[in-house]
């Protein structure tokens, strides 16, 4: 998960800090990420984790069991059926997968 690479190094944390000041970058997640922070057993971690600024976006598909209703949206299941290949445990990250198929990148001028 890109939030624990981010929280690794405190200047990983700085630059993206300029990036998103300067409006170079935007960091979105989904409840998939705020999910897999809830679930981090070191108390400590976790909000080191929960510090990381992103904009919620809803995941591209839904997925039984795994996906939240209320923060995701129908969405062509070829992209996640794709990369899941059958395996139910590549769920969470299929829905991140087809978020990625589904949005066009976003550059500063948009």
């Amino acid at each position: 998960m890109i939030h624990d690479f981010l929280i690794e190094e405190p200047a990983r944390m700085t630059a993206l800090t300029n990036l998103l000041e300067r409006g170079d970058v935007e960091l979105v997640s989904t409840h998939i990420q705020a999910d897999e922070i809830a679930r981090t057993p070191d108390a400590e971690k976790r909000e080191r984790l929960k510090g990381v600024p992103t904009r919620s976006t809803p995941t591209a598909g839904i997925v039984l069991n795994a996906s939240r209703l209320d923060m995701s949206a129908f969405a062509d299941a070829g992209p996640i059926e794709a990369v899941r290949r059958g395996n139910v445990n590549h769920t969470e990250g299929c829905t991140d997968s087809g978020n990625r198929a589904a949005r066009q990148p976003r550059t500063r001028n948009q």
